[in-house]
């Protein structure tokens, strides 16, 4: 028997948080129906889109309220340069957005989306050591 696949034809709500399960990670529904995943007290959400073609894994931090909008810049800019698999930005709320899609189209292997996850998650904790050279998140 060969490993499980995920596939845009597969792809569902209830097989990710399964696998999350399986891998003994924390995860939970929240009130408007999405996956929310947690490892070591960080944690993201799984979003799947309407094309089936990707999972979309974005997390959040929210920045001082005093930081300025150079700064916050500034920290994005510097984890965009460092980490070539996660993509940061900064949301019309001011807080920090990581995100990064898994490509599902084809197939990929259970263990590849969950280890790809895992990964993810350890990406913003390592960025706010590494680029909050200004501090905004102390």
């Amino acid at each position: 028997m060969g490993e499980q696949m995920v596939s845009s034809e597969n792809l569902s709500r209830d097989l990710l948080q399964s696998l999350f399960d399986a891998a003994f990670m924390e995860t939970e529904i929240d009130e408007e129906g999405d996956l929310f995943v947690r490892e070591q007290g960080v944690g993201c959400f799984a979003l799947i889109p309407e094309s089936r073609k990707h999972i979309q894994l974005m997390g959040f931090a929210t920045p001082n309220e005093d930081a300025s909008d150079a700064a916050r810049l500034e920290f994005v800019n510097a984890v965009n340069r460092r980490y070539v698999v996660v993509r940061a930005y900064t949301n019309q709320h001011g807080r920090v957005v990581f995100d990064t899609f898994i490509p599902v189209e084809g197939g990929i292997s259970a263990r590849s989306v969950v280890l790809a996850t895992k990964r993810f998650l350890s990406i913003p904790g390592e960025a706010l050591r590494a680029c909050d050279t200004a501090n905004i998140f102390g």
